[in-house]
């Protein structure tokens, strides 16, 4: 894979980068801006070389084309000239008018069936504006899409600068990570991050679980659940899981529950004498604890999925604490990834004591793949 900096002659040549903006717009504003400032180390970069700089990105999944779901609020935000489609000649106007350094922005790709089918044809018709291929979005590479697999087919292709950091440091992780290494993993399903935890427990020290994928393992272990979240496919395959590295493997010991939409703290070992309806929504201050002991020992620690429903703020606190606790070591290498993970950091404006030993991926689905052992078909295609 091959990074955009080892090019040296960028003047007035046109590359087509593609990104993933698809962010929080509500109203015409952007409501999370951070995928967007990731890709501004490989836009500014090639502005500075006097490239023509053409982002590609998409947006939602709008099954025709819906202004709705209009890539104009993001160029309005990031103050670029926006071109109302991604084809054709109005496009090609704008390209060959573009003076050198000049950003702008085509519409959403998914406007166009052939993006999500990974047509040919449409990949064709997209590399003839460009000269140059540059994937600077990690967050799709696992996904099948024209402009991800099949454009650099076309273009001599090459890695931005965040993407290509972003695998240097999951690469990291995954061949010499200092130790111990520390996992916690949450979320809702456990089907999702079921090849991280089968690849990392073989290198990990500990896995911590909580959120919603914690349930599957209360199942096994004949605990009730009440109402709560689980996967009734994936029992089987917890049940190996937990056998095989039940030595690692840290679930909570106590928890937070809806009863009578009213939280309530409950130990483990008390699940089974419950006789209300209850709704599993958190960990509790025993784990949290327990979960911090682990993470300040860690030289490495590797944070997806919050640790509870932390959209509803009386169920945010496990997550708060967790999170605190994964920023208080200052000695650790740090990466965090997934969508809801990301936005865990802003409970309490955490984000803002971020230091330089914690590194955030874009990727969500593309970070769990890629450390589950899967090569990913959006950087297969720039080798």
């Amino acid at each position: 894979m091959r990074s955009i900096k080892i090019l040296k002659d960028l003047k007035n040549k046109k590359i087509l980068v593609r990104v993933d903006f698809n962010v929080p717009i509500k109203n015409g504003k952007i409501l999370d801006d951070f995928r967007l400032k990731a890709a501004m180390s490989t836009i500014k970069y090639l502005k500075k070389k006097k490239a023509r700089v053409i982002l590609i990105s998409h947006f939602a999944d709008p099954k025709t084309k819906n202004l709705n779901y209009s890539l104009k609020p993001i160029a309005k935000h990031l103050k670029i000239k926006f071109v109302d489609d991604c084809l054709g000649k109005k496009v090609e106007k704008a390209v060959k008018e573009m003076k050198p350094g000049q950003v702008i922005l085509l519409e959403n790709l998914r406007f166009y069936e052939g993006e999500k089918k990974n047509d040919q044809v449409f990949a064709k018709h997209l590399s003839s504006l460009g000269d140059i291929y540059v994937n600077e979005a990690f967050s799709v590479c696992h996904r099948n899409d024209a402009s991800v697999v099949s454009l650099p087919k076309f273009l001599p292709a090459y890695a931005g600068l965040n993407l290509a950091e972003e695998i240097k440091k999951l690469k990291q992780v995954l061949k010499k990570p200092s130790r111990p290494l520390v996992v916690i993993l949450g979320g809702a399903k456990i089907s999702t991050k079921i090849g991280v935890l089968k690849n990392l427990a073989q290198k990990a020290g500990y896995i911590l679980i909580g959120g919603a994928m914690a349930n599957n393992f209360f199942k096994i272990l004949n605990l009730k659940i009440g109402d709560s979240l689980f996967e009734k496919k994936m029992l089987e395959e917890t049940k190996k899981i937990l056998k095989k590295y039940k030595d690692k493997i840290i679930l909570p010991i106590d928890l937070g529950i809806e009863i009578g939409n009213k939280r309530r703290n409950i130990k483990i070992e008390d699940l089974n004498r419950l006789k209300e309806k209850f709704i599993i929504l958190d960990i509790g201050e025993e784990t949290a604890k327990l979960f911090s002991v682990y993470l300040a020992k860690a030289k490495t620690i590797i944070f997806n999925g919050p640790m509870g429903f932390f959209e509803n703020n009386d169920f945010a606190w496990g997550t708060k604490k967790i999170v605190k606790s994964i920023l208080k070591n200052r000695k650790a290498q740090i990466i965090i990834g997934g969508g809801e993970t990301i936005a865990s950091l802003k409970i309490k404006n955490q984000k803002s004591k971020i230091k330089n030993n914690i590194f955030i991926s874009t990727g969500g689905g593309a970070m769990l793949e890629f450390l589950g052992g899967k090569n990913l078909s959006g950087l297969e295609a720039l080798k």
